[in-house]
């Protein structure tokens, strides 16, 4: 089996992460709290005025999947012209992948994860505001008939979040939960039918918390 999926947000660097199996593996574990806490700890380039994110699986199988993430964020400190972008994942995690605005300027692996850093069309000064979007093809990533997960992990300031999944119609999901650390059980999550026949789990919070981890899971 492959590297279970994972990709980080823009600038910010909120993680998301797609588990196509059963809990996340203790290595993955440490090395995404011990990013956590190196994050909280440097002083954030700009807040996140509204979160958002999409994971859509197109086939029964899992084989392909197209991930949507769109931050709008108000930067916190003069000069920004360069945020970082970490991902790994099973199956092929990056059969495109891109960002608008800026470009990627660089990819580097470190360690499982690849690095991409991201160079905007220009500086931006404390008080600006820009909406960033990254968007990522991933081939033969959620093929495992077992749980499935959507997280997202909030290392700076965040006003608003918003996940989505979104599914085929003709494998039924059985269950969705939400799962946070530190907060006793899950959450049950509906799965609401689209006019297309297709299946839509969401979680939306308008004053979610900083260095909070939240999962969405489901079964089918």
């Amino acid at each position: 089996m492959g590297r279970k999926a994972l990709s980080c947000a823009v600038g910010s660097r909120t993680r998301l992460l797609f588990w196509s199996e059963g809990e996340v593996p203790a290595p993955f574990q440490s090395i995404v709290h011990y990013s956590m806490r190196k994050e909280q700890k440097s002083k954030p380039i700009y807040e996140v005025l509204d979160y958002e994110a999409t994971l859509e699986l197109t086939d029964q199988e899992g084989r392909d999947a197209i991930f949507v993430k769109k931050e709008r964020v108000r930067f916190l400190q003069d000069g920004i012209s360069t945020f970082e972008e970490y991902g790994w994942g099973n199956g092929i995690p990056f059969s495109a992948h891109e960002v608008h605005p800026g470009s990627f300027a660089r990819r580097q692996l470190v360690g499982p994860r690849l690095r991409s850093t991201v160079k905007l069309p220009h500086a931006y000064r404390k008080g600006e505001e820009l909406t960033v979007s990254v968007e990522r093809a991933i081939k033969n990533g959620f093929i495992s008939p077992s749980e499935c997960w959507l997280e997202a992990e909030l290392y700076h300031p965040t006003h608003r979040l918003s996940l989505k999944i979104i599914l085929p119609p003709e494998r039924p999901v059985r269950s969705a939960r939400l799962v946070r650390p530190g907060v006793p059980g899950s959450r049950a999550l509906p799965v609401r039918g689209l006019p297309d026949g297709r299946q839509c789990i969401s979680y939306a919070d308008p004053d979610p918390s900083q260095g909070q981890r939240y999962t969405l899971v489901w079964d089918w």
